[in-house]
């Protein structure tokens, strides 16, 4: 499943790839207005049918999918899109899964909930 939130043309993608779409309800309320798109995909093999020319500035990928691992599917998107940064999401926080997103190489680690100031302020040229 794939959810789209925006389709702004000059606006900052963000591709969420996470099992649980309604963890980013507060998230959604305000990205769009601060020029950011989140586009969300409910599994690995959604997101790697992207075109990866419509690729996002950001992947923000669960450690845990129905059909893959996240560290699995961040090996898959560094081969595709190798400019673009990954930030790893567990549910709760991990030691082991922390451990996992440093050695598959995300530039982050962080656990749920996020906050959308993070998101915003992160990856948003603009605020």
């Amino acid at each position: 499943m794939m959810m789209m939130v925006s389709a702004a043309s000059n606006a900052t993608r963000v591709f969420v790839v996470d099992p649980k779409p309604h963890d980013y309800a507060d998230i959604l309320r305000d990205t769009a207005t601060h020029g950011v798109v989140l586009q969300i995909f409910t599994g690995g093999r959604a997101a790697l049918r992207q075109d990866p020319a419509q690729g996002p500035n950001l992947w923000v990928v669960n450690t845990r999918l129905p059909d893959m691992s996240g560290a699995d599917l961040l090996s898959m998107l560094r081969w595709r899109y190798p400019q673009v940064p990954v930030v790893l999401v567990s549910d709760e926080y991990s030691v082991e899964d922390e451990i996992s997103a440093r050695c598959s190489g995300a530039e982050m680690y962080l656990s749920k909930p996020l906050q959308r100031e993070w998101l915003i302020t992160g990856v948003s040229p603009a605020y």
